[in-house]
């Protein structure tokens, strides 16, 4: 099984400029082995990462489109990808509602370009809470819960019709959870549950004992040091064999992080792959 990320905020690594891939505030990825393929989340527009799977030799044939949440810079590319495979998307039932984030006072929109309406005119939805097993190997997450650290959910809004707006916590913050022989393998989008409730509810829902590596947004952009220390020592203890941190952890957490976890650390960006065993 190989993982692959297409869109990422960030392209500096030589072979990226070789390849001649783009970067975006977004994030997707392709996951693919013998028995299923998954396209997890389709970046802010779509044509970021289904250009760089081109220029990177990966002809895309998902049997799932996943979503990590309803928030653009991971679901705008959506009508994109859509127009291409028609594919069920897999999604928590709330990644569908409108989102909101608060930018010098004011409420912008970031949720999907799409109603889920507009989504089921197209192809099939599979919406769940709860854990869903893709494969013998892969899980979608469903809901994650947050009980064994804290969330980050940052300046994010949804609009309650009696309130207004109020603090979103982004309960639909899902993962992949990978079974391989050495371990849990965890593929994030933004990490708005936080990295200790999402490896820690991978291992519950997998069986697995041990974390083998984990791949994807960590939200610890604009965290405090000492949060990301936390976080840094928590992975640490886990003791994985890969941890590639992209998207929104942010160049300061990634720089402790890697100070941190040693040879474990990898850099992320568009074509970076991890072959899993």
């Amino acid at each position: 099984m190989r993982v692959t990320i297409l869109s990422d905020v960030y392209a500096g690594i030589p072979f990226q400029l070789i390849a001649g891939v783009k970067a975006e505030y977004g994030f997707s990825a392709y996951i693919e082995s013998s028995k299923l393929n998954i396209l997890f989340d389709t970046g802010l527009s779509g044509d970021v990462a289904l250009e760089n799977a081109e220029k990177l030799g990966i002809c895309l044939c998902p049997d799932y489109i996943v979503l990590s949440h309803g928030h653009s810079d991971h679901t705008g590319g959506l009508p994109k990808v859509l127009e291409k495979f028609k594919v069920p998307v897999v999604a928590h039932p709330e990644a569908f509602e409108p989102k909101f984030a608060m930018v010098n006072g004011v409420l912008k929109e970031i949720g999907m370009p799409l109603s889920r309406p507009e989504i089921e005119n197209k192809v099939r939805v599979i919406s769940t809470r709860v854990p869903l097993k893709l494969s013998e190997e892969v899980w979608f997450s469903g809901e994650i819960p947050r009980k064994w650290g804290p969330s980050h959910t940052g300046l994010v809004y949804k609009v309650d019709p009696e309130r207004g707006a109020i603090q979103d916590e982004v309960k639909d913050d899902s993962a992949l959870y990978i079974k391989t022989p050495k371990g849990l393998f965890v593929v994030t989008g933004c990490g708005h549950a936080g990295v200790e409730n999402i490896v820690e509810y991978g291992l519950q829902v997998t069986g697995e004992s041990k974390l083998y590596g984990i791949l994807g947004g960590l939200h610890l952009l604009g965290a405090s040091e000492e949060r990301v220390k936390d976080v840094a020592k928590y992975l640490a203890s886990k003791n994985p064999e890969i941890v590639v941190p992209t998207h929104c952890t942010g160049q300061r957490a990634q720089y402790l992080l890697a100070k941190e976890l040693g040879d474990a650390y990898r850099e992320g960006g568009p074509g970076v792959s991890v072959e899993l065993p």
